[in-house]
């Protein structure tokens, strides 16, 4: 059981910190949304670069974002009747409901990894003008992906040992 906590908390630690450093991504995001804002409508010379650049910072905060929250406990949840209830007893529904999130990540998983796999042999690259390459930011998709998924694992296992060792109050 300790192994099984320590191993819980370093994932649980993984996912504060990498969500905590993808947020502070926010920061060059909105200097880059501004600057082209002055670009485009001050100076009527918009950028070619900021739109993709600004999409693949929102990517690596969305994806690191989603581990952070899940282990936050701030993602979506019909919050009205399950804060009233006693901790064992979220921690069941937890487990239960634990298997569609399982899934949905596995499936995920398992597509994204074909579409980063075919993004790398061709060496895809945006749409745009500009035309930077997407197969790292697809690859750094898939650690994200990862991450969620060890963050699920890791709730799954702590809602196990509160239900074996929670009392009812």
């Amino acid at each position: 059981m300790d192994k099984l906590n320590k191993w819980v908390k370093r994932v649980e630690f993984l996912s504060d910190k990498l969500g905590t450093l993808a947020s502070f991504l926010l920061i060059p995001l909105m200097i880059i949304a501004f600057f082209e804002f002055i670009a485009r409508y001050l100076f009527n010379s918009p950028t070619i670069w900021a739109w993709d650049i600004n999409i693949q910072l929102f990517a690596v905060i969305v994806v690191f974002g989603g581990a952070y929250n899940y282990y936050h406990n701030m993602h979506v949840r019909v919050d009205v009747l399950f804060s009233l209830l006693p901790r064992r007893t979220q921690a069941i529904m937890d487990v239960i409901t634990s298997g569609l999130v399982f899934l949905t990540l596995f499936t995920l998983l398992i597509f994204s990894t074909q579409e980063a796999w075919t993004a790398f042999l061709i060496r895809e690259r945006s749409n745009s003008v500009w035309a930077p390459p997407t197969y790292p930011l697809k690859a750094v998709i898939q650690l994200g992906i990862v991450l969620f998924l060890l963050q699920g694992i890791a709730n799954f296992l702590r809602n196990i040992l509160v239900i074996l060792h929670a009392k009812e109050k």
